[in-house]
């Protein structure tokens, strides 16, 4: 995943056959690297359009692949699967404080809490 849509990186990410997930948020951004060839393309920030911005993506662009970032909450991910999204990318929410000496316990308790609310249908 990268922070910006900068087509030579996709471009040499997709000659050597590696995924790249390019940041965007707008129309044209996403587009620009789901257009050079990106495996699916970041939102970034997420939280701001809400997951129905996925949809008024895909009208005139029907085939893009996107995968939301920022301010995605744990509880948001099935909404947003629901609504298109090829996956969601969490950091903050998931991750806590477990990388700064954190309770691991409590990074174990938000998988399972994770795990749960992907198995559960979504509510739209």
């Amino acid at each position: 995943m990268t922070p910006t849509t900068n087509l030579d990186v996709i471009a040499t990410a997709v000659r050597a056959g590696v995924p790249i997930y390019p940041g965007g948020f707008t129309p044209t951004e996403l587009w620009n690297g789901w257009n050079a060839g990106a495996t699916a393309v970041k939102l970034f920030p997420a939280s701001v359009v809400g997951p129905e911005y996925i949809a008024h993506l895909r009208g005139p662009f029907p085939d893009i692949q996107v995968v939301p970032s920022g301010g995605v909450s744990i509880e948001d991910v099935p909404v947003w699967i629901a609504a298109g999204a090829a996956a969601v990318s969490l950091g903050g929410p998931l991750i806590g404080d477990a990388l700064r000496g954190g309770d691991l316990g409590q990074l174990a308790e938000r998988c399972r809490r994770l795990a749960g609310v992907v198995a559960e249908p979504a509510v739209a």
